[in-house]
């Protein structure tokens, strides 16, 4: 039995190597999402920073994919990724994580999403994921996260243009309200 450092250590360096190709990446990342244990804050904050290695953001890059036809794969693994990786609120309010933020709403709102056969399970673990950093920053009292989500979910909640989509973001903004009410400073 090989050792699951071992494996992780083999997984990372296919995520931050410059010369793995996507696909190799995409694998890595799998694999990683299976190997790391919930416990494992170490090896998770290395995961992450290994996502945002060079000048690319893997994660940003499988959120915003316009690769029409590996685009809902690429937006299901990231999903599925960050929702395994947000164990903590140190975990939540990662660099990684918190910057993928804005990208996890617009995929709340869009249209695509909506019309997918397991459109509610999909949407359900992306609101999990938001109100995951948004209770994470209210808990660690995190001000300069939290404002910056508020100022995301508001650029947001501008561009839409549906009833749907209004109505996803303000029930975001009354978990968000909720949050700040149950850890407003003592």
């Amino acid at each position: 039995m090989v050792d699951n450092n071992k494996q992780i250590e083999k997984c990372l360096s296919m995520i931050e190597s410059s010369t793995s190709c996507e696909e190799e990446k995409l694998v890595g990342l799998l694999l990683l999402s299976k190997l790391l244990k919930h416990d494992d804050i170490y090896n998770i904050d290395r995961t992450l920073t290994a996502l945002n290695h060079g000048d690319s953001n893997l994660l940003h890059k499988m959120l915003c994919s316009d690769d029409s036809e590996n685009k809902d794969v690429y937006r299901s693994i990231a999903i599925n990724v960050i929702s395994s990786l947000m164990v903590n609120h140190d975990i939540s309010l990662h660099p990684s994580i918190v910057c993928q933020f804005s990208n996890l709403l617009n995929l709340l709102i869009s249209s695509d999403i909506s019309k997918e056969k397991e459109a509610n399970e999909k949407e359900d673990m992306i609101e999990r994921c938001i109100q995951t950093i948004i209770s994470a920053s209210c808990r660690c009292r995190n001000e300069d996260i939290l404002f910056s989500l508020l100022d995301q979910i508001g650029q947001i909640l501008r561009s839409c243009s549906s009833e749907i989509q209004i109505k996803r973001i303000i029930n975001i903004l009354s978990y968000t309200a909720e949050e700040i009410q149950n850890y407003k400073p003592i």
